[in-house]
């Protein structure tokens, strides 16, 4: 099945996913009001890849799932993403995102955090609603979604304990790989479940995030690197790594490479519906590694 062609919203919700997902993502929060309403707004049209809904939508239908069931999914993982940046410009105390002004500094702290509270919880809304034919498979969807939260918050917590500066390659990618990676290991895990697939592979799904959540730090730090945003100093990591091992070649984007090679491995052993998940993910890290190439 083809993936979702570019389409052009109004409100500029993105630019990437199908029009049938963007307007189920709008009427799902048609009942949001007042000031909450103003600042969702106000973030969701501030722009982003929405690469964890792609990833989520391109798996979901190639898998076989009905249509209803792929926007639950991707609605799910993409507002839990939304809820973790709205807490992490907090946290970071960083009054911009994408040239505009953060939801807490542009409503204050209350409302973003109240926001992200909502998010959280129309997650759950949303998983709830997917139409399952066992009983406990709905024990399981409800579960990887908390273990998912869990780990980003524990991931975040981590980073805003200690100093990278110190850290040991093995230490990054088990931050990153929390932080940054568990949301975009729950795609393939919902998909996956629903399959019926055994636990085996869906462990798999953990090594995945955490090799994705190290590449795409990696990717946000370089790219950060001479900016007052760089928070986990990858570059500096990568560095003293490079020095230690004595190792050869390039450290950027080599590194980056070699964690994308190792994550092809992983998805050999996974169902063909969820290579697509794959493709998405390495096309967008390639696009971003030739771009700071180029700059």
């Amino acid at each position: 099945m083809p993936l979702p062609s570019p389409v052009s919203l109004e409100n500029g919700i993105t630019s990437n996913l199908e029009a049938p997902f963007n307007l189920f993502l709008k009427e799902s929060f048609s009942g949001l009001n007042g000031t909450l309403k103003e600042a969702w707004d106000h973030h969701i049209n501030s722009g982003g890849s929405r690469l964890r809904a792609n990833i989520s939508l391109s798996v979901a239908r190639e898998a076989g799932l009905p249509r209803e069931t792929q926007f639950l999914i991707a609605a799910a993982v993409e507002i839990l993403h939304q809820s973790s940046l709205l807490l992490d410009d907090i946290q970071d105390r960083d009054g911009f995102r994408r040239g505009k002004p953060s939801v807490w500094n542009e409503y204050g702290e209350g409302v973003a955090i109240n926001l992200s509270l909502f998010l959280i919880t129309k997650a759950y809304s949303f998983v709830s609603e997917i139409k399952r034919s066992e009983t406990s498979l709905q024990r399981n969807l409800e579960e990887y979604l908390s273990e998912a939260i869990n780990e980003t918050v524990l991931g975040q917590q981590a980073d805003l304990e200690s100093s990278s500066r110190g850290w040991s390659l093995e230490r990054y990618q088990e931050i990153s790989g929390a932080k940054s990676g568990t949301l975009f290991g729950l795609p393939f895990l919902l998909v996956m479940s629903l399959q019926g697939e055994t636990q085996t592979t869906l462990e798999l799904c953990k090594e995945i995030a955490s090799l994705f959540g190290l590449a795409y730090q990696l990717m946000d730090d370089y790219e950060d690197q001479h900016s007052d945003n760089l928070k986990m100093n990858g570059p500096g990591i990568l560095k003293n790594y490079h020095l230690n091992h004595w190792t050869q070649g390039p450290l950027f984007p080599g590194i980056v490479e070699d964690t994308l090679l190792q994550t092809d491995s992983l998805f050999k052993k996974l169902p063909n519906y969820t290579q697509t998940g794959n493709k998405l993910f390495r096309t967008h890290i390639s696009s971003r590694i030739e771009a700071y190439c180029r700059s």
